[in-house]
């Protein structure tokens, strides 16, 4: 696993082995930035459930402003760390252990970007997702970028952003969510 892109291009990034993690695929990868596109310069993102740091990363090596890494597993935690250090963006970072929604929960932050990786079929998308509709974190121009399982159905039913694009790869379904603004 590696940086694609940006000033970071070609680091190695450490993954957390075990537990529920798969790591976003390379070719997944560059699909979402090709899709966020200019998007994510300037952008203040949250990577939520985010394993090893990879795509938060990938947004600041390629322009983003900061991003808020968030994972409940204290490994998940320290590859991030490690991660942080080895691309020297800790200074654009927040690291977070916590669960994804008690951070949402208390989150006063509006995000122009918003990574969602969780676990496959534990409806985590669903719940995350009218969390981030109650607490309205979504800036006025906001993405969300989910992947799931190519069987999960996420519904768009939000006041607050709307269901785009679905992208299939493989076994994997990436879904673009956008703010009403």
């Amino acid at each position: 696993m590696r940086v694609i892109t940006g000033s970071a291009k070609g680091t190695n990034l450490i993954s957390v082995k075990g537990m529920e993690t798969r790591p976003t695929s390379d070719r997944n990868k560059e699909a979402v930035f090709s899709i966020l596109s200019d998007q994510v310069v300037d952008a203040q993102v949250l990577d939520l459930f985010a394993g090893s740091g990879a795509l938060g990363i990938e947004a600041i090596s390629r322009g983003a402003k900061s991003c808020v890494f968030t994972d409940h597993h204290r490994n998940s935690i320290a590859a991030i760390k490690t991660n942080l250090e080895k691309t020297r963006f800790l200074d654009k970072s927040e690291v977070i252990q916590t669960d994804a929604f008690s951070y949402l929960r208390g989150c006063k932050t509006k995000f122009d970007i918003v990574f969602m990786d969780p676990p496959y079929d534990k409806n985590f998308i669903q719940k995350s997702l009218s969390m981030m509709d109650i607490n309205d974190i979504m800036s006025h121009k906001g993405v969300i970028v989910c992947e799931s399982s190519s069987k999960d159905l996420i519904e768009d039913q939000y006041v607050h952003f709307f269901k785009g694009r679905e992208y299939l790869y493989g076994g994997t379904k990436i879904t673009i969510l956008h703010a009403r603004g």
